[in-house]
């Protein structure tokens, strides 16, 4: 009896390991992670809650983890994904451009294209979010294929502000956000 006992509890404990086994994992805050060579996704509430795909550039020697920029890519849905940018000292002219540069193509937000902060959290500061809705799929389709991107914008007095990010991985962090909900 004990024997089918420990065989039963050790069938359980290896089950739930591969189903973990892709790769995540579950961070002490309570997210289910996974790294995605550059990219990170989480997933709020052990992978019940929301999720999304990070790309984080960080200083070294900061000892921040909140880093100088972040590309985030929340799931809104099937194979649907917003797009957030946040960067340090990003203080954008109200009429300006944001360009994000892929070397072989160039998306172009205008105003009125995005918004200051996330969505339903607009008073966050260096920070903001695309709202037209054919830019933002176009910006996940050239972010799922290249490797790359480059985000500039107006600063005051004209000045051009940039921040790079490496795009190696978004494409598997996205895949995986999507199975992941699609189980």
């Amino acid at each position: 009896m004990k024997k089918r006992i420990g065989f039963a509890a050790l069938l359980i404990g290896l089950s739930a390991t591969a189903a973990l086994a892709d790769g995540w994992f579950t961070h002490k805050f309570g997210e289910l992670r996974a790294y995605h060579k550059d990219w990170l996704t989480v997933c709020a509430d052990k992978g019940a809650g929301p999720c999304r795909a990070v790309q984080i550039k960080l200083v070294p020697g900061q000892g921040s983890f909140v880093g100088e920029s972040r590309l985030s890519l929340p799931h809104l849905g099937g194979a649907e994904f917003g797009v957030v940018l946040y960067h340090r000292g990003l203080v954008p002219v109200a009429d300006g451009d944001f360009v994000f540069d892929f070397g072989a193509a160039r998306i172009v937000l205008a105003p009125g294209e995005w918004q200051l902060g996330e969505p339903n959290l607009v008073n966050l500061l260096e920070t903001i979010h695309v709202t037209d809705a054919e830019k933002q799929a176009q910006l996940i389709a050239l972010m799922r294929s290249e490797m790359r991107v480059s985000v500039s914008h107006v600063v005051e007095d004209g000045l051009v502000d940039h921040t790079d990010f490496s795009l190696r991985g978004s494409q598997a962090a996205l895949l995986a956000i999507q199975e992941l909900k699609d189980r």
